[in-house]
């Protein structure tokens, strides 16, 4: 889930070591060289294997998404086993038919402003290139959770997980879908969650044609007296492969955007 310049270098050691364990030799790595096309069939072939199936072709196994949550809180300086659990700790179910509903698993840690910032870094590490919008900003005087309506009852240090439908409200602005959708199930930082953990996602959605996400459970305060807090955040596939993050006017609607929401269990 991750490019493989961010692996450890005791992890390349490791790497190199089962390698050299192998009976490869150096004469079939001097053909790989010149013929890089054949790690495709490599990778083909060892991805079929059970422990690297993806659900859809896209989504990681569950095991896998709290094993590399577990490991991206503890580099943020947190222990995951002292969150507190909210809901069931056991993971939901994919759909088996529905490849549009994901499964992720959604920590908070100590502020809205840390978490969406640990959440972007984790979703352009699974990128090659990645844009924001300059004036992005998520101190407490920029960004807020539109769900939380007295503004002050985020819980820190919390997990749970998360079924999301990636393409509810599709062409419905946030504005219609807050209207329209207990604000419960409008989905925020948890989309950015399971785009972390699942960052075929893009790929998969830029090649099909599908809706991108509006944060809609999030406001933006764009600085303009007559309209505060009426922009939200959402994130993008861009034509170059990488990822994007840019914020609209609430009201904004259109075919290349959804409104994912929370599936309630």
């Amino acid at each position: 889930m991750a490019r493989l310049a961010n692996l450890r270098k005791g992890d390349w050691d490791q790497f190199d070591r089962l390698l050299n364990s192998t009976d490869l030799t150096a004469e079939e790595v001097l053909k790989l060289n010149k013929n890089p096309n054949v790690f495709t069939s490599m990778l083909a072939t060892m991805r079929s294997h059970k422990i690297f199936r993806l659900i859809h072709g896209i989504y990681n196994p569950v095991e896998d998404v709290k094993a590399a949550a577990d490991a991206k809180v503890r580099s943020a300086g947190f222990d995951p086993k002292r969150f507190e659990w909210i809901g069931d700790p056991e993971p939901p179910s994919f759909d088996n038919e529905n490849k549009e509903i994901v499964v992720g698993l959604y920590d908070t840690l100590g502020s809205l402003e840390q978490t969406i910032e640990f959440l972007w870094q984790w979703i352009i590490e699974g990128h090659t290139t990645y844009w924001c919008w300059s004036g992005f900003k998520t101190d407490p005087q920029h960004l807020r959770d539109f769900r939380d309506t007295e503004f002050k009852g985020w819980r820190s240090c919390t997990r749970r997980w998360v079924k999301i439908d990636i393409s509810a409200n599709h062409g419905k602005s946030p504005e219609w879908t807050r209207k329209n959708i207990k604000h419960t199930q409008i989905a925020g930082l948890e989309v950015m969650a399971a785009i972390a953990q699942h960052p075929r996602v893009i790929a998969d959605r830029r090649s099909s044609n599908k809706p991108w996400f509006n944060l809609a459970a999030l406001d933006f305060n764009y600085g303009r007296r007559e309209r505060p807090w009426q922009v939200v955040p959402y994130l993008f596939g861009r034509d170059n492969g990488g990822v994007g993050l840019d914020a609209h006017w609430v009201s904004d609607e259109g075919n290349n955007w959804s409104c994912p929401v929370l599936l309630l269990e």
